[in-house]
């Protein structure tokens, strides 16, 4: 049921993308390919995407300043859906989602976990991996989550998951991946703790 509530954004995939030319050879799997790991023409080549929200550039430059205003709504709300927006964009808008938490502070920082949410949810795999190699991250997330689901159940929140099926959700999606389960059991204790810290 929760997955279903999950709106999935349709892939559009183009010619050889920066992510599809590393595919490795002589398995031909997929790695999980982050922003921080491509070179700087890849980089150039991603940003110069038609695709790309042009905020997202301006603020990828620091030409655009966030703030608590419906210009970075926007850009926020195509952040968190970049998840499903083929692999390129994907690391792009994934790096810049977790930038926005580092830097964030104010009004901005809380409304941050509804878009944190629905990025984690889009592909836990992908998130959970990059969580693994950076814990300010992931207990930025986990902060931002557990206050916002400690306000869902004060009623003071709109986030369209309860923690219980947030959890599930995620739990499921790594039945492949046992190797992640120590990370997902840390950003939930985070989460946890946050939520306790509040009531």
């Amino acid at each position: 049921m929760l997955l279903a509530m999950i709106a999935a954004v349709p892939v559009t995939l183009v010619a050889q993308s920066v992510v599809d030319s590393l595919v490795r050879k002589d398995t031909g799997a997929r790695p999980r390919v982050y922003w921080e790991d491509l070179k700087e023409e890849q980089k150039n080549a991603v940003l110069s995407t038609r695709r790309l929200l042009p905020d997202a550039v301006e603020y990828y430059q620091g030409r655009f300043a966030l703030s608590d205003d419906e210009r970075t709504f926007k850009l926020l709300d195509s952040m968190a859906m970049g998840m499903n927006r083929g692999r390129d964009l994907r690391s792009l808008y994934f790096y810049l989602l977790n930038r926005v938490c580092r830097e964030s502070d104010g009004a901005l920082a809380e409304v941050l976990a509804p878009y944190i949410a629905q990025t984690i949810l889009a592909d836990p795999p992908y998130v959970l991996t990059y969580l693994k190699r950076d814990r300010a991250i992931l207990h930025t997330y986990g902060r931002h989550l557990g206050w916002e689901f400690a306000f869902k159940a004060q009623r003071l929140s709109d986030l369209p998951w309860t923690l219980a099926d947030f959890k599930q959700a995620i739990a499921n999606s790594l039945s492949g991946e046992p190797a992640l389960r120590p990370t997902m059991d840390e950003l939930f204790r985070v989460i946890d703790r946050a939520f306790h810290d509040i009531d």
